[in-house]
């Protein structure tokens, strides 16, 4: 699945690689890296499965459609996201893992960020930062050296922890032989009740706070983390295929925001009326179809230029490489997802983003007088030199 993503990104790096020396890129069925092999450069990777046993220097970002296994040495950052990803050699630095499971069984010099229905850090774990873990269910072992912060609904600990450590879970269990050397704050339904030497600072339970709405919880969290996942492989090949549409809409929402969102919160009333009303005659019933499908394309895409678009700002780089433009649509569309994962502003939030994205693809069409579907100019240029080359076939016969 990644590597079909890929594929429709390759075109649009080769033209650009060139500005990005140190930057490998590859889009395998599967991806294998031998004990005795190293990579010095910067590696993304995305693949059906991955065994990287062996040394990475540089930072390394891999996506798996199935296993992905780091059992090698990773002297930089390490980035992994498959179906089932497990840990278990050594990252210098920082590691940050999302999956379906996520296990972390090796060293780690940094922090370590995880995102999973189910997380373990096993009894072979050795963190030495801070731990940052998301899941349904999260177990925690080993030894981790500085702060652990976890939300989930079933907690286990069982560890040597040498920060303080919080936790946010309907169900906790302590066993006896965890030794946490900071405090324990905890938010649960159920107050813990722990021996003497567990915990050498102190124990505090805080309230659950009254929310309103959708309460948010670790299920939410991973669904719209899925979601932004999603959103994100979405995007890039938009965004290949459709350069100039994405590059005019975003100049448009950035320069003139209020009026791409008056725009958008019209046309989100006006075309599905109109829609409805067309569907309910047979003559307007394929016209009605037409209309709805092109409005709710409309309303995710509209999440892509935003995000293109707060990223630009965060980031504040005009280099417009693959790696570039991948960062900025993936910070992008983090900041609106967080927002549509908050129960308080996610309404306000998914308003803001649909009306003005959708404002600003339709202005931009408008402008431009073309439709999404674009014609590259090499193609133009090529029609163009194949008409002129058969005008002057034909003079020459008639002279």
């Amino acid at each position: 699945m990644f590597s079909r993503y890929a594929k429709f990104i390759l075109p649009v790096w080769l033209l650009v690689s060139s500005q990005v020396m140190a930057l490998e890129f590859a889009a395998p069925d599967s991806f294998s890296l031998p004990e005795d092999k190293t990579i010095s450069n910067e590696l993304w990777l995305a693949t059906g499965a991955a065994d990287i046993r062996g040394t990475v220097q540089d930072d390394l970002f891999v996506m798996a459609g199935t296993n992905l296994l780091f059992n090698g040495t990773f002297e930089g950052n390490v980035w992994g996201l498959g179906s089932g990803v497990i840990l278990s050699g050594h990252a210098g630095r920082n590691v940050r893992l999302a999956g379906q499971t996520v296990q972390v069984d090796g060293q780690v010099g940094g922090n370590v960020l995880a995102c999973a229905t189910t997380v373990k850090i096993n009894p072979g774990a050795d963190i030495k930062g801070s731990l940052g873990l998301l899941g349904q269910t999260v177990i925690v072992e080993g030894v981790a050296g500085g702060n652990v912060s976890i939300l989930a609904q079933r907690v286990t600990l069982s560890a040597q922890i040498g920060g303080d450590v919080r936790i946010t879970s309907s169900e906790i269990v302590v066993q006896p032989n965890t030794v946490i050397h900071g405090d324990l704050v905890y938010t649960s339904a159920r107050e813990l009740v722990l021996p003497e030497g567990i915990v050498e600072g102190s124990l505090v339970r805080k309230a659950e706070p009254a929310q309103k709405g959708t309460p948010l919880t670790a299920g939410n969290l991973i669904s719209h983390f899925v979601w932004y996942v999603a959103a994100v492989f979405a995007g890039l090949p938009f965004l290949a295929l459709f350069p100039l549409t994405s590059a005019l809409a975003s100049q448009t929402a950035r320069k003139s925001p209020w009026r791409c969102l008056w725009v958008g919160a019209l046309a989100s009333i006006v075309l599905p009326v109109f829609g409805f009303m067309c569907i309910f005659s047979i003559i307007g019933l394929p016209l009605g179809c037409l209309m709805l499908a092109f409005w709710g394309m409309l309303v995710y895409v509209s999440r892509i230029i935003v995000g293109l678009v707060l990223g630009a700002i965060m980031l504040r780089r005009k280099n417009n490489s693959f790696l570039q433009i991948l960062m900025t649509l993936s910070a992008g569309l983090f900041v609106i997802y967080v927002g549509l994962a908050l129960p308080v502003i996610n309404i306000s939030v998914f308003l803001m983003v649909t009306w003005i994205g959708m404002g600003a693809l339709l202005i931009g069409l408008f402008q431009k007088k073309q439709l999404v579907f674009q014609i590259p100019q090499q193609l133009r240029n090529l029609a163009e030199s194949k008409a002129q080359e058969e005008a002057k076939e034909n003079e020459e016969e008639l002279s």
